[in-house]
């Protein structure tokens, strides 16, 4: 998944269904049809669920980030999502139309570091790649740990895109 979006003015009209549903064609590419959407899991509908040989080996939430709340609010989710067995998971958070996006990321990071379920950083945020791996507490098990990756996806507007190519 790339981290700055090549098509600024197809993703930019997408919401945040829509969005997930272009990650599950790639997801079922790759793993053969076996990727669903709004699928059941622990206590909910998970936005994304890999399944291969019948266990999940990728549980994923996709946000649209407008502020810190909707990664605190992701976070409740995607521990709610989780059954005793899970040990991965990934938000993808969606960032759009921001002039530095760096600072949404920098943002999320401080959001999710200050949820009361953040263990420990497993790598520090990668700017260049919207990537960010950290531990938290399973929501069903508080001694199980479960390993995450923010995937931080930037969809800039098409101006800002020509803006971006010429630095």
């Amino acid at each position: 998944m790339c981290s700055d979006s090549r098509s600024p003015t197809t993703l930019s009209k997408l919401n945040e269904e829509e969005i997930r549903d272009l990650l599950l064609i790639v997801l079922n590419s790759h793993f053969e049809g076996q990727a669903t959407g709004e699928a059941f899991n622990g206590a909910g509908k998970t936005d994304i669920l890999v399944r291969v040989d019948n266990r999940n080996v990728f549980i994923g939430e996709c946000k649209v980030y407008d502020g810190p709340k909707v990664i605190t609010d992701a976070m409740d989710q995607l521990r709610g999502y989780l059954v005793w067995r899970d040990a991965h998971a990934a938000l993808i958070a969606v960032i759009r139309g921001r002039k530095d996006p760096r600072e949404a990321l920098r943002r999320t990071v401080k959001a999710i570091k200050e949820h009361s379920s953040f263990l420990r950083e497993s790598t520090p945020l990668d700017e260049s790649s919207g990537r960010f791996e950290w531990t938290f507490r399973h929501g069903d098990d508080a001694e199980a740990a479960v390993k995450a990756t923010l995937i931080g996806i930037v969809v800039r507007k098409a101006e800002q895109q020509v803006e971006h190519s010429q630095e």
